[in-house]
């Protein structure tokens, strides 16, 4: 019989592991694409063969630890041209089939005033976020954010000093990209 095990370099795996209820565990679609198959095809061999596992082998994680509700603040200093910006406020929604939808708004700060400029149009999926705010009219400035959601949809784990957002924010005034950033973002006010 033909050996047919798989050599993965340690750093690749231990990459994957993640600390979650105080156990340490791999996620199925990190699994999944260490053996190179998708994770709908490691489900289901799982699912057919659950009396080959121990009991406490796998468990769900709950939409709580994975909710990614809450404001986003950049971590560090914020790119020059990025000063008035203040944060993205997501709030979502799991429909029965455990997709998530929502809605995201942008605050900015800006002499001494908050503002808001609500998402016209975007995606939030447990593992991309992507969405344009346009600007109410050519004087003022809007936004495009496109990232993906670091820790592995982790981010209640996350402190307050950790990264769980990643990606190119863009400033945008008369239809013109005026300034982009690669930007990081923490959380605060998580689930809210």
């Amino acid at each position: 019989m033909p050996n047919t095990s798989i050599a993965l370099p340690d750093e690749l795996i231990e990459d994957t592991i993640l600390l979650t209820r105080g156990k340490r565990v791999i996620l199925d679609h990190d699994l999944a694409r260490l053996y190179g198959v998708p994770t709908k095809v490691l489900n289901q061999a799982v699912k057919r063969n659950t009396d080959r596992f121990p009991e406490d082998f796998m468990f769900q994680l709950t939409k709580a630890e994975t909710d990614p509700r809450g404001d986003y603040f950049i971590i560090g200093r914020k790119p020059k041209e990025f000063r008035e910006f203040d944060c993205i406020e997501l709030a979502v929604e799991y429909d029965d089939d455990g997709k998530v939808s929502g809605r995201a708004m942008i605050s900015t700060y800006d002499n001494d005033q908050y503002g808001s400029i609500y998402g016209i149009s975007g995606v939030v999926t447990e593992q991309r976020i992507s969405l344009v705010a346009k600007p109410v009219s050519d004087e003022d400035v809007g936004y495009h954010f496109e990232g993906e959601f670091l820790r592995h949809g982790e981010l209640w784990r996350a402190g307050r000093s950790q990264p769980v957002l990643k990606g190119r924010l863009s400033k945008i005034k008369g239809g013109k990209t005026i300034a982009e950033a690669v930007v990081k973002f923490r959380i605060e006010y998580l689930g809210c």
